[in-house]
């Protein structure tokens, strides 16, 4: 499917196209609660940029999040749905890093450093582009440590949603849901601090606020 979509120009820009719309329309009729609002406030206040991440099943609704803040760049990867991701991106006037984690991870890095120096933000899906799933690999903190920017550990979950059968069980929000934020206070890396258990604590913060986001979305279907 994902190599007829980027073969054929026209089909992409139309599948794109109505997806960006179904997202829109998702998060127009859900009834949205983000926990621990004033960071995207003081965010958004203060233009300090930041290194969002959240978790590669959490991709669809993300974008409708950041889009009143300064600009963000998404990280995206270059292989099968990154080339669909980028363009609804795009949409949503997101900016893009791209790149492999495996195949010239070291440029994707430089780019991201390069955007936050500009006084931008980042996405970043700690697990993606191929997994294990919400298990986090080193990149964001080693971007964190190098820029000096804070990491904001992001958790997801919604009420009425399909997961897809792919590895990361991508969640499809579906309209009239009842969608959760659970915002992490930032989280500064400190110079030359162990890598393993700064990555594990980004792992465990982003686990516990989605845990945390999906209790809220079930009380709130309730």
């Amino acid at each position: 499917m994902f190599k007829k979509i980027k073969k054929n120009l026209l089909f992409r820009r139309i599948v794109c196209r109505v997806l960006y719309l179904y997202v829109k329309f998702v998060f127009l009729t859900a009834r949205v609660k983000i926990i621990n609002s004033e960071v995207l406030d003081s965010i958004k206040q203060s233009k300090t940029p930041v290194i969002f991440t959240f978790w590669h099943e959490h991709i669809m609704m993300m974008p409708c999040f950041v889009a009143g803040l300064q600009k963000t760049n998404a990280m995206i990867s270059l292989h099968g749905d990154g080339e669909i991701l980028s363009s609804i991106m795009e949409m949503f006037n997101l900016g893009l890093v791209r790149g492999s984690s495996s195949k010239g991870g070291g440029k994707v890095a430089s780019e991201a450093l390069r955007v936050l120096e500009n006084g931008e933000n980042v996405a970043i899906t700690p697990d993606g582009p191929r997994g294990p799933r919400m298990k986090a690999a080193s990149g964001a903190v080693k971007i964190a440590e190098l820029s000096k920017c804070p990491i904001i550990p992001i958790g997801f979950a919604s009420s009425f949603h399909k997961r897809l059968n792919s590895w990361d069980k991508f969640i499809v929000t579906y309209p009239f849901s009842k969608i959760v934020l659970c915002v992490g206070e930032p989280m500064h890396i400190e110079p030359n601090s162990d890598e393993k258990i700064n990555t594990s604590e980004l792992e465990n913060k982003m686990n516990k606020f989605t845990q945390k986001a999906k209790q809220k979305a079930k009380q709130n279907a309730e």
